[in-house]
């Protein structure tokens, strides 16, 4: 019985993480990310916001269009997988909307020239809606 137990142990303890797949992980939301960055770091995380996907422009914020009422600091960079971040030489147009993103975190990349609270590689995007509406 001792053994058996200890097996039990050593399978939860060990090998479980290594059977739970990244998109167990539970949705955050974008702030979240930014204030809880070091738990984050080098994590597959998936973020819950309102993106732009343009030229130079593939940026993440929290759940709100008018992005001049988000602060700065919320917002985040990312990088579609396989694309980078250039939709017109990848043969996408500029899009915009709520979104759930997919991928590594890395609070010390700030993006397009720095400029950006962390950079989210290797993005895969799910679209919630074909709104395309910025700033109305």
């Amino acid at each position: 019985m001792k053994s058996f137990l200890l097996k039990a142990a050593w399978i939860l303890l060990f090998a479980i993480p290594f059977i739970v797949k990244s998109d167990d992980a539970p949705v955050i939301g974008v702030v979240d990310l930014i204030d809880n960055w070091d738990v984050y770091q080098d994590k597959t995380v998936r973020v819950k916001g309102y993106a732009s996907m343009g030229f130079e422009a593939c940026v993440l914020w929290p759940d709100d269009p008018e992005r001049s009422r988000i602060p700065f600091e919320y917002w985040v960079w990312y990088s579609e997988l396989g694309t980078g971040c250039a939709p017109g030489e990848s043969g996408k147009q500029e899009k915009y909307g709520y979104v759930i993103i997919k991928g590594v975190f890395n609070k010390h990349s700030g993006g397009h020239l720095g400029m950006y609270n962390g950079t989210i590689y290797d993005a895969t995007i799910t679209w919630l809606d074909d709104s395309n509406k910025l700033n109305e």
